[in-house]
């Protein structure tokens, strides 16, 4: 059985098994040296090895849990350490020491070091909740869900604290107006956030004092105004910055024991760990393994920790790379040291596990929120053009790979300037700031959502032909035409281009220019549409989408905004005589694929027109959608036998309606 498929207690007990013969000898040379004092020939080599030795046992020792044999050997190299050799009055105590060492050391060497059994991690919950509001506990239990996010509720204080010790959940998120009692409260978040990341939630006028938040261990703060499904992404943003499952460790070190024990605590949590035991080494190591972080001795041989971490920053490429000290000294000026020669912490021998994971997760924590924020757009949150780009590229290998469409947008804000000219560039950047929050809720996880400056926006869809991403961003459209944004309750519009991958380009940069040309024609059309890329605005309205043959104005315009929101050219015909001369003649005006055609018309009702076109061959190019109030059996299938091939009767929603036009144009 290997160590990663041995429990933690197990595993401590193999690596005592197997370094116990050494770690005795290392016992021996300390114990010669004080004898060798003691009879008063013992030499400056001597005493230097000893004091090497009682060092390294300090570390090993402690690590593997003897933690009295670890302060035995603690002393000794201290006094070992001194120039001279320890003043002949220590003598006698020292040897009680090195006596006392050896036998802490095999009083137990069946039982082996002792170390606490961790609880159990299968099927824990991702999130605990502890707000006593079940409507909105309800909901971030839901937000949760849709996420596919293991989430628990507690009420109250008592009931957090057994969740956590019964669940061991990753993240808590706490309402800091729990119960009414602040106290409690914030003490409850000092003693929850000691073992794992907890964001706090709280009104934006509660007056509650960060600072205080902070030193409790805080490591977030929402409001409680946030939708239940922001609440959510920013719990989970903040368990993935934390997260160290799969980090690649570099573990330098001289002492084999030290390093069979990273190896085992670390390998627990899923890191993968690789060792270097010679600092000569550690160069080449470096490039092999390519860490995420490198865990240091500050006490080598040949080369100090110090002086190799120092070389380390002075390299451009591993410049940024954590570094974390593990070190038996404490003193001012060794501390002093390791931060001097650029290391990020330092961890002191001996060490228990938890402690190495959670400085770990905390240095990766805080390289991957740098990251972020150097990824991220700081108004709108979303992702900007530089980060974007890899995450666009990567959409379109798997489309590629997986043979299937995708399609990359750009929205801009119609007429942005006179949003700033009327509310000031604070306004606009508000409304921006909204925006972000609404196109974040609105795509798919697996859309590429992003800011590329001003009031563009980028969206990049896998899986999605041409009509299902037109559908999608004519949805978003009508999304935003709804809202009202800022206090003053503004009404804003898009305007969108869109190119599908591979028709319109080969790449994220052909696409790009294929979608912004069709934002062009959108806002040459009279914005608050989405535009398809190939569309040239000469063709005029000779070559349309869809015709729509209707007499009531009112529903033939409100047909015409719903189907050109969503990217479709339209034509609005309000006779039956103009609509059988412009589709039916020998040399037609009009070309459309899908004629919406109602019933009663003027001059012509619309059976007559359906027949006329029918007649001329027209049926052979275009589908043709009935609108009638007529219901009756006999009329509708009247309608279907002249060539009709759907038939809506009056009055009808309009999504309805949209879904079908989409049906009849993917015929």
């Amino acid at each position: 059985m290997s160590r990663a498929e041995l429990g933690p207690q197990s595993a401590l007990q193999a690596i005592w098994d197997s370094s116990k013969v050494e770690v005795l000898g290392q016992v021996d040379v300390v114990a010669g040296a004080v004898t060798d004092a003691l009879m008063g020939s013992l030499c400056e080599q001597t005493r230097v090895r000893a004091a090497r030795e009682a060092h390294k046992l300090a570390g090993s020792v402690g690590t593997l849990g003897f933690a009295v044999a670890s302060d035995h050997a603690r002393e000794l190299e201290h006094a070992l350490a001194v120039p001279d050799g320890p003043p002949a009055g220590e003598l006698p105590r020292l040897a009680e020491l090195a006596i006392a060492l050896r036998h802490e050391l095999e009083k137990d060497r069946d039982a082996g070091p002792a170390d606490a059994a961790s609880p159990p991690m299968d099927g824990r919950p991702a999130l605990l909740l502890v707000d006593d509001d079940p409507q909105r506990a309800q909901r971030l239990l839901v937000a949760a869900g849709t996420r596919g996010v293991r989430a628990v509720v507690a009420a109250d204080i008592h009931a957090a604290r057994r969740l956590i010790a019964q669940d061991a959940p990753e993240i808590v998120v706490l309402d800091l107006s729990l119960g009414g009692d602040a106290d409690a409260t914030m003490a409850f978040l000092a003693e929850a956030s000691a073992q794992r990341p907890v964001m706090v939630v709280a009104d934006a006028g509660s007056g509650v004092d960060r600072v205080e938040v902070a030193q409790c261990g805080g490591r977030g703060f929402l409001a409680r105004s946030l939708e239940p499904s922001e609440t959510i992404a920013a719990a989970l943003e903040l368990r993935e910055r934390g997260r160290v499952h799969g980090t690649r460790i570099l573990a330098v070190d001289d002492e084999p024991v030290v390093l069979s024990v990273l190896q085992s605590v670390l390998g627990d949590a899923e890191l993968e760990v690789q060792i270097c035991e010679h600092p000569g080494a550690f160069w080449e190591r470096l490039d092999e393994v390519r860490p995420d972080l490198v865990l240091l001795d500050f006490d080598m041989p040949e080369i100090s920790g110090a002086d190799l971490c120092r070389a380390l920053r002075n390299e451009a490429r591993w410049a940024g790379l954590p570094v974390i000290f593990l070190t038996a000294r404490t003193d001012a000026e060794s501390v002093r040291e390791i931060f001097d020669s650029g290391a990020d912490d330092y961890l002191s021998k001996p060490f228990v596990g938890p402690e190495v994971i959670a400085r770990i997760a905390n240095r990766l924590e805080r390289v991957r929120l740098y990251h972020a924020l150097a990824d991220t757009d700081s108004l709108t949150g979303l992702p900007n053009r530089r980060s974007s780009m890899a995450a666009l590229e990567t959409l379109l290998r798997m489309a590629d790979r997986q043979r299937q469409p995708a399609a990359l947008a750009i929205l801009d804000v119609d007429r942005f300037k006179s949003i700033n000219d009327a509310h000031g560039h604070a306004g606009g950047d508000a409304l921006l700031h909204e925006l972000g929050a609404v196109v974040r809720r609105f795509f798919r996880g697996e859309d590429v959502v992003a800011r590329w400056g001003g009031d563009e926006l980028v969206v990049g869809m896998y899986g999605m032909v041409d009509a299902d991403s037109r559908q999608r961003l004519g949805d978003f459209v009508e999304e935003v035409r709804e809202r009202r944004f800022l206090d003053a309750g503004i009404a804003v519009t898009l305007s969108v281009g869109v190119a599908q991958y591979p028709t319109d380009g080969a790449d994220v940069g052909e696409l790009y220019r294929a979608a912004d040309a069709a934002l062009h024609v959108a806002k040459a059309e009279g914005r608050d549409r989405v535009v398809p890329a190939g569309r040239d605005p000469r063709d005029g309205p000779m070559m349309v989408d869809v015709a729509i043959v209707e007499d009531d104005a009112l529903l033939g315009r409100l047909l015409e905004h719903a189907l050109q929101t969503r990217g479709y050219r339209t034509r609005l015909i309000t006779d039956g005589v103009a609509a059988a001369a412009e589709l039916g003649s020998q040399t037609p005006q009009l070309l459309a694929p899908l004629l919406l055609l109602d019933w009663d018309l003027p001059g012509l009702d619309g059976l007559r027109v359906l027949r006329a076109l029918r007649e001329r061959g027209v049926l052979e190019r275009t589908t043709v959608i009935m609108l009638t109030a007529r219901g009756a059996e006999d009329e509708v299938l009247e309608a279907l036998e002249a060539g009709a091939v759907d038939h809506v009767t009056k009055p009808f929603s309009v999504p309805v309606l949209m879904q079908r036009v989409r049906r009849a144009m993917d015929r």
